[in-house]
């Protein structure tokens, strides 16, 4: 397979990076997988547009987390507040479980890596703590400010930091998959995210909810308002991520995998790392785990060969061609 650096000025010569070997040929069982991208395709197309990918399927994980909080269990007569808190936090926290699943499963697919369960097992478990947690701080203001009848500015203003922790939370669980995000803006635009869509979510729980109408339509009206105002707060989420991680970024990597098909990462002092791994984050089908790596550190970016360690320097518009993926440095000048 392919391995070579073309340099953006033609008459300078680039190194190509030493130390590389052949990789093995695939083992009969991947000759039947498709390497990602390899023809144009709208799916493709679709994986590539990132603040779209994020927003619809963070939507989607709310509306499903919304659905299947409607199973948590109901009021009680006169509950004391040490169970009213545990109803609250595991209502937050059935709701955010898919909701996380759906951040989780959009990076993934963004990344064009294969749909494992334990990103699925990650995302429930990130989703539950943050939810719990988020429902006790909910639970703990309502009962402290309840004062009389609620006003819509500390509802609103309640449930804003309750999302907003939640989002933070799941923040910190995105920053291990993002790569180069790091987790104080993880922590940073999940808590931004969720602070707009916890207002959204109040909104449209009472935007749905018709006062004239009779106890059967108001709850059903209240569960769609319920879907729409957690779908939003998804949407909220997902769409933070993507703009907090674009604002920050000084330096990214351009994966090609076909026309109108690409991936950018985000380079720092995290490798990405290239090869056939299941943990590499540009996956390259016929290549060993962790084949080679692009860092950017103390502003020179870096092509590193996994085998012999050798380092060879990248700039903007460097491109490199590894197997049928190109790859294109993209960085201040």
């Amino acid at each position: 397979m392919d391995q070579e650096i073309y340099p953006d000025n033609q008459n300078e010569p680039d190194a190509m990076p030493a130390g590389g070997s052949e990789p093995p040929p695939p083992a009969p069982h991947e000759e039947q997988d498709v390497m990602p991208g390899a023809k144009p395709s709208a799916v493709g197309r679709l994986k590539s547009q990132k603040w779209l990918l994020f927003a619809l399927i963070g939507c989607l994980g709310g509306v499903a987390g919304s659905a299947f909080a409607e199973l948590a269990p109901g009021d009680s007569a006169n509950p004391s507040f040490i169970e009213t808190a545990m109803k609250t936090g595991i209502w937050f926290a059935m709701a955010a479980s898919f909701l996380a699943v759906g951040l989780f499963m959009a990076n993934e697919i963004y990344l064009r890596h294969n749909l494992h369960p334990r990103f699925v097992q990650r995302g429930l478990f990130t989703g539950a703590v943050g939810g719990m947690i988020a429902g006790f701080i909910a639970q703990a203001l309502f009962s402290k400010m309840m004062t009389g009848e609620m006003s819509n500015t500390k509802i609103y203003a309640i449930y804003s930091i309750c999302w907003g922790v939640l989002g933070a939370l799941l923040g910190v669980g995105l920053a291990g998959r993002v790569p180069n995000l790091g987790v104080i803006r993880g922590i940073g635009a999940g808590a931004v995210g969720g602070a707009i869509g916890g207002t959204a979510f109040v909104f449209f729980g009472d935007y749905f909810v018709a006062d004239d109408a009779s106890q059967a339509t108001q709850n059903i009206m209240g569960v769609v308002g319920r879907m729409a105002g957690i779908g939003l707060l998804g949407a909220a989420l997902g769409l933070a991520m993507v703009v907090v991680e674009s604002l920050f970024n000084e330096a990214t990597l351009e994966v090609v995998w076909a026309p109108n098909e690409t991936t950018k990462f985000n380079l720092g002092a995290d490798p990405i790392y290239i090869g056939g791994g299941p943990e590499d984050q540009i996956y390259v089908r016929g290549f060993g785990e962790r084949h080679a790596s692009v860092l950017f550190s103390n502003g020179i970016i870096e092509f590193i060969d996994g085998e012999s360690q050798n380092r060879t320097p990248l700039k903007n518009g460097s491109h490199l061609q590894i197997g049928t993926v190109k790859l294109i440095i993209h960085a201040a000048k």
